[in-house]
């Protein structure tokens, strides 16, 4: 079937949909936070900026999101799952293969991290795979891949493949030094060494005010939820958020600082995807940067 190819391909699973859903006015702030959010992912502008109320405490939330921009992207939405898929085919030279990988984890970063600034959790996966995805239909072993390791994510992240993380560290490398950056801020390794999208870090072009912004608000929704919750289930996927918030907390006070951390992911991947000292980064200072770190 001439439809049925390689595709970068994400699974995402909105998580506590149905106790949402149940409050009618959490429903009504869900539907309307969500609709507007999917219906722009699946736009081909790269970028939006939407004024959407939060849907836990009502007030209105700036979000931004990033759609897959490469000919031949689908996104589907099917009930509280998303899937994006990014076409990986063969006759792609190595560098927008990495452009190809790029544009999926970046269209990932930007969902869960404005559903996240909206008061709604998301867990996924990212894989490479054969795949048929079109408005109506997705079908694959790419999408197997990806709803796996969904499955093994348990806590709110999105778990990239092993073969994902082999291609950015194996394939050509050409000489992108943003590039590299922009995957760095992108790609986190967790404690129990899975490689995961780092939604909540500073973006490295936008600086630190957007997580400023929002992240005491996400921390303060999070402990709260933390202390009401009766589920074993539920506790251990917040006590994971809370760690996970803590951490990035501590990056980015060594980055504010102006202390070199490279400490987001094991050595052979940091070493090759490093994050730059300050935020806010020029061609000058990353090239000088991985110079001084080769």
């Amino acid at each position: 079937m001439r439809s049925y190819g390689n595709r970068v391909v994400a699974f995402m699973d909105i998580l506590g949909m149905s106790s949402l859903l149940s409050d009618p006015v959490t429903s009504r702030r869900y539907a309307e936070a969500i609709a507007p959010i999917l219906s722009a992912v699946v736009r081909k502008q790269s970028e939006f900026y939407l004024m959407l109320r939060h849907v836990r405490t009502g007030e209105e939330v700036e979000v931004q999101l990033c759609p897959p921009v490469a000919h031949g992207s689908v996104v589907t939405s099917i009930s509280d799952a998303i899937v994006i898929s990014v076409p990986y085919g063969p006759r792609l030279s190595a560098q927008e293969k990495l452009r190809r990988i790029f544009y999926c984890l970046q269209s990932v970063f930007w969902l869960q991290r404005s559903l996240m600034t909206l008061g709604v959790l998301v867990r996924g996966g990212v894989a490479i795979g054969g795949l048929i995805h079109k408005a109506h239909l997705v079908l694959g072993d790419g999408l197997v891949q990806a709803h796996d390791l969904e499955q093994q994510a348990v806590y709110p992240r999105t778990l990239i493949s092993s073969d994902l993380i082999d291609v950015l560290l194996k394939g050509p490398m050409p000489d992108m030094v943003l590039f590299r950056n922009r995957i760095a801020h992108m790609v986190r390794q967790d404690l129990d060494g899975h490689f995961f999208v780092d939604y909540i870090p500073p973006d490295p072009v936008l600086g630190s005010f957007y997580l400023h912004r929002y992240i005491d608000d996400v921390v303060g929704l999070v402990l709260s939820d933390l202390k009401q919750t009766r589920s074993v289930r539920v506790k251990m996927k917040l006590r994971w958020m809370v760690g996970y918030l803590a951490r990035t907390n501590e990056w980015l006070n060594a980055s504010l600082a102006h202390e070199v951390t490279r400490c987001h992911a094991e050595a052979a991947f940091s070493n090759t995807y490093y994050r730059t000292r300050d935020n806010i980064v020029t061609y000058a200072e990353a090239l000088k940067q991985g110079a001084e770190e080769s």
